[in-house]
């Protein structure tokens, strides 16, 4: 049996936003329709069995942990909002982050195959960085005019959504640099060693961006993406971030 932890969060009003205290939560599995039924029995993290989980006066819910759904429905009432457990998390960023490397492994590979064909085809030395010569119909000869890399097509491989080898290139080594990756339209930020390694510029697509570590994320200057994302931020202790 799979036990799976929950980490406290944030309950709100849906109509006034406000926090929302003293409010009894039940748990059901993730796709529930029909949540008048008892729900899910849970358990605090010592494994002691909780018969009411209760928001606090702040309106935060209590740590819980349960068996075999790594993620679940919080109800109460109106109130409902979907949780994913601590390990279910790390294990988004860590699938996520080798995506990240399989595409950053595939735009390398294709950057490197057209070196190759370049250096067997008899294209003369000349130009620019970065630039390749383009041949016309069936002529015998490469020539002008000379296109960039950001001209070149690529097919997107696994995250990577870009479709030049330069922006594809650029867009792989972000998802697999640091502390986090992106998949879909979602970026996971992980802290290492409190740290939280933000990437300077947003992933293509990406709409959602979960930070995980023992503190909230905090920046002299905050990322100027930020406002364009829906950032979420979830409590994980060090002890618990693999290395």
């Amino acid at each position: 049996m799979s036990m799976y932890d929950f980490a406290p969060h944030l309950a709100v009003d849906p109509q006034t936003l406000a926090p929302l205290a003293g409010a009894e939560f039940r748990f059901f599995p993730t796709g529930t329709t029909d949540t008048s039924g008892p729900g899910l029995p849970v358990t605090d993290l010592a494994g002691v069995a909780i018969t009411k989980v209760v928001s606090t006066a702040q309106g935060v819910v209590p740590a819980v942990r349960q068996a075999d759904n790594p993620t679940m429905l919080a109800v109460s009432g109106a109130y409902v909002s979907p949780v994913a457990s601590v390990q279910s998390l790390i294990e988004h960023a860590r699938r996520a982050a080798q995506d990240a490397a399989a595409s950053l492994v595939a735009a390398e590979t294709a950057a490197e195959a057209a070196a190759q064909t370049a250096a067997v085809s008899g294209i003369p030395s000349g130009g620019a960085t970065g630039q390749a010569l383009v041949r016309s119909g069936t002529a015998a000869t490469w020539g002008t005019p000379a296109v960039n890399a950001t001209q070149v097509a690529f097919t997107p491989v696994g995250a990577v959504t870009a479709t030049t080898v330069q922006a594809a290139v650029a867009q792989a080594a972000s998802l697999g640099s640091g502390g986090g990756g992106a998949v879909g339209d979602t970026m996971t930020v992980i802290a290492r060693a409190g740290v939280y390694d933000t990437p300077a510029t947003l992933p293509e697509g990406t709409k959602v961006v979960r930070f995980l570590g023992p503190t909230q994320p905090q920046w002299a200057t905050q990322p100027s993406w930020l406002s364009q994302v829906v950032a979420l931020y979830t409590f994980v202790p060090a002890s618990g971030i693999p290395a």
